[in-house]
């Protein structure tokens, strides 16, 4: 039997929750609040709504949310700003969010995905995915 997942979206107020219906009956999932981010130059700031971030996103060139960007054979490694923490559990730890993404395409380290708070530590990441890569590549 499938499930169905249940998501519901109060983009107002930033909340989101979702719910699967195979868990019927049992306490619903903590409801957490969506922070958005934008960049100011390389700094990231908060969004003042989502709305805020949005007109930000539509605005904002392919040089202002690319930290790097390479393509080795059949490998594409691309790093960009996305706007929204990918690490949800951080607003309630206190750590900073996680709001660059590394994300490689193709070869051997296809689908993975590497998380980062600040735009110098997406540029050590992909650095880092990149020199995994080639060592991949040149076996």
């Amino acid at each position: 039997m499938e499930s169905i997942i249940c998501c519901s979206s109060n983009d107002q107020n930033g909340i989101t929750a979702v719910r699967d219906e195979k868990y019927r009956g049992l306490p619903k999932l903590e409801i957490m609040p969506i922070q958005y981010y934008k960049l100011e130059g390389q700094t990231v700031v908060a969004a003042e709504s989502s709305t805020d971030w949005n007109l930000w996103m539509e605005r904002a060139t392919f040089a202002e949310t690319t930290v790097m960007y390479n393509d080795f054979n059949d490998c594409l490694i691309s790093t960009k700003f996305v706007g929204i923490d990918l690490n949800p559990g951080s607003c309630n730890s206190g750590s900073m969010p996680m709001v660059f993404e590394t994300l490689v395409m193709g070869g051997a380290l296809d689908g993975k995905r590497n998380f980062y708070p600040t735009w110098d530590d997406a540029i050590q990441g992909h650095l880092k995915i990149c020199i995994s890569v080639f060592k991949l590549s040149n076996r």
